[in-house]
């Protein structure tokens, strides 16, 4: 038995409805629309992005009255809760106060929704589907966390330039093989992409890693048994070769720094991630903003600290000569020592991958071993990791 779930805007009601779609429509067995937040709903729906973005269970930046307000003046529907909020924690940052008050919350609904806001923040049924598509999104969503300081000030900065505002827009299916969940990466304009450094760095690190890091991603990494390198190119060949996730360092218009999470290069376009949503832009856009650097994570045997040679010896070399075992369905002989037979044997594999024939376990050898067993992170398996954890939702 083959089992569909529609899921659209209200228009697909009507669309079912037309008569030439009746046999479909009748074989509907179960409906259900999603609509606004109720008051409740809305501040555990503000309290939940906060705390997702790094804020501590026992502080509050919206004082009872200021979430009662966002409530009044959105009707609960998310996308409108997401503006005010946004727009108030700025203003409240710019007036140098450490909470929201309701009078933030009015004096920002005005300036993103108009002077005439509760006249056009009717719930209408348009925007149950959206609804329905974010409240999903919240579940699984994991937002770019960031580093929170003691000043209450800085605070307020740092939660609001994480992005914890962006909006989750709803998944339009398609046939495109690029994500797992055949959704196609749309277009995205170009400050979007253009990431805060840091930003950028907690954009990657959530794509494997459950809880945000503090301080340096190299040193996190390092921390979690990973390791962290630093590489220096001017094509795109050497990011291609990579097959996993990078994260590029590019220089704004304006010069100052900004950053982005490569996911892989398709054609002329690149697939990146900032954190929240998987989009598409013409490489040759990235191209010129690139600054020829660009760093990415990978697992390696515990215990290495660099490229294995003949007549090392150690713990390390023996976990290779595992790998290498389980890669050609054979018992594990136990090994400690780089012999001749090893190198012979890292060589033709080298050899077989497209890799630097030179009997060297490097970090290109080890990385491509572990890509072979389907260890580690690369770049489909990555791609399968932000699916499960956000969502494969496409931009604006």
């Amino acid at each position: 038995m083959l089992q569909i779930i529609l899921i659209g805007q209200p228009e697909l009601g009507a669309i079912l409805a037309r008569p030439e779609l009746r046999q479909l429509n009748q074989r509907i067995t179960a409906r259900f629309n999603l609509t606004a937040l109720g008051a409740d709903e809305v501040r555990v729906y503000v309290n939940h992005r906060l705390q997702i973005a790094g804020l501590a269970e026992h502080r509050a930046l919206f004082n009872d009255s200021a979430l009662r307000e966002v409530y009044h003046l959105t009707d609960g529907i998310p996308r409108l809760i997401n503006l005010v909020c946004d727009r108030a924690m700025m203003g409240a940052y710019g007036r140098g106060q450490s909470t929201v008050s309701k009078r933030l919350v009015r004096e920002a609904a005005g300036e993103v929704l108009g002077s005439d806001s509760r006249t056009i923040l009717r719930p209408t049924s348009s925007f149950r589907a959206r609804v329905a598509t974010v409240i999903v999104g919240c579940v699984a969503v994991v937002a770019v966390a960031i580093y929170l300081f003691e000043d209450d000030l800085a605070m307020f900065e740092q939660v609001r330039s994480s992005a914890l505002w962006s909006e989750p827009e709803a998944p339009q299916m398609n046939d495109d093989a690029v994500l797992a969940r055949g959704v196609e990466a749309a277009a995205v304009p170009s400050d979007r992409w253009q990431l805060d450094p840091v930003r950028a760095e907690q954009a990657l690190w959530q794509l494997r890693f459950d809880n945000p890091f503090k301080g340096a991603l190299c040193t996190a990494a390092l921390t979690a048994g990973w390791q962290c390198e630093t590489v220096e190119s001017e094509v795109w060949d050497e990011v291609a070769a990579m097959k996993r996730p990078v994260l590029l360092d590019l220089r704004r218009t304006d010069g100052f720094a900004a950053a982005t999470v490569l996911m892989r290069i398709e054609g002329d376009a690149a697939l990146i991630w900032d954190g929240l949503e998987a989009c598409t832009i013409p490489l040759a856009s990235l191209t010129g903003s690139w600054l020829n650097r660009f760093r990415y994570l990978w697992m390696s045997p515990e215990g290495w600290t660099g490229p294995l040679v003949p007549g090392d010896q150690g713990p390390v070399v023996r976990q290779v000569v595992e790998a290498f075992a389980v890669l050609d369905g054979l018992p594990a002989p136990p090994l400690d020592v780089f012999t001749p037979a090893l190198e012979q044997r890292v060589m033709a594999f080298q050899a077989a991958t497209g890799l630097k024939v030179d009997g060297v376990i490097g970090a290109r050898t080890l990385q491509t071993l572990n890509d072979q067993l389907g260890r580690g992170w690369w770049s489909p398996s990555a791609i399968d990791q932000f699916n499960l954890r956000i969502g494969a939702a496409p931009c604006l």
